[in-house]
């Protein structure tokens, strides 16, 4: 056995974990993103995948077995953590698909492609557990500020 480092209460908030939240691994949002997630959406509790593009890996017609994993992921938190709410998150300036679609700038074009991922996303989501709630926000920064706001 090692020696204990640090300990702390463990706090759990009981439906948290029928929330899932999905975002990309992007450093330069994690804060920003868990902040809102408690402090706007009052989640406090939650489960986790973290991915490079987020969503892409539920959508992505490029990577199919990327995809297939990312389905048995959802397939696990549906059945056994009884996940009923999926919240996920894209931002500006994503590497992954800027490395995905071989450009080296952000451009509109990427900015299409994650709203058509989300959709699809949705879809899949649907098509594994249907009542499921799907949540998709965008996260953007601007002059030293993060903004997130809701996509419908």
């Amino acid at each position: 056995m090692s020696e204990v480092l640090w300990t702390r209460e463990l706090k759990v908030d009981p439906a948290g974990k029928e929330t899932l939240v999905i975002h990309c691994s992007d450093w330069r949002f994690v804060d920003a993103t868990h902040e809102f997630l408690r402090g706007h959406l009052k989640v406090t509790s939650y489960d986790l995948i973290v991915a490079p593009g987020a969503i892409h890996f539920l959508a992505s017609h490029l990577l199919p077995k990327y995809s297939w994993v990312a389905r048995h992921w959802l397939k696990f938190f549906f059945k056994h953590h009884g996940t009923k709410r999926v919240i996920a998150f894209t931002h500006a300036d994503c590497g992954w698909y800027k490395f995905m679609h071989a450009v080296e700038h952000w451009t509109e074009q990427l900015l299409l492609a994650q709203a058509e991922d989300s959709r699809h996303a949705a879809l899949v989501i649907a098509d594994i557990r249907s009542g499921v709630a799907y949540e998709h926000y965008f996260v953007n920064f601007a002059e030293n500020k993060v903004a997130i706001s809701k996509v419908v």
